[in-house]
């Protein structure tokens, strides 16, 4: 299923949490492009069980709809880089 093939609701009717290819739709991205934002923490995501969701608090935030939060910001953050680390860093490196 491609993220085209999802109308996106409007901002007003999101449910509290979107499925990717939902999220995907709102923001008009790309289906790997969201999976690869999300692996980055550019997109804050939640895991029920093997299922993974995209609160609606970070969509109405990044369409401007919501003030930015402390918290979100705070949260965003906190999350590990993704897969490869950052760039001039070896993985022999240790602490």
């Amino acid at each position: 299923m491609s993220a085209r093939s999802v109308a996106p609701p409007p901002l007003t009717d999101l449910p509290p949490f979107l499925t990717v290819p939902e999220a995907a739709a709102v923001l008009r991205l790309g289906l790997t492009a969201t999976y690869e934002a999300i692996t980055r923490g550019q997109i804050p995501s939640l895991r029920f069980g093997r299922k993974l969701r995209v609160p609606r608090a970070f969509i109405l935030q990044f369409a401007g709809e919501l003030p930015v939060s402390t918290t979100a910001a705070q949260a965003a953050d906190q999350r590990e880089p993704a897969a490869g680390g950052i760039k001039g860093h070896t993985a022999t490196e240790r602490p």
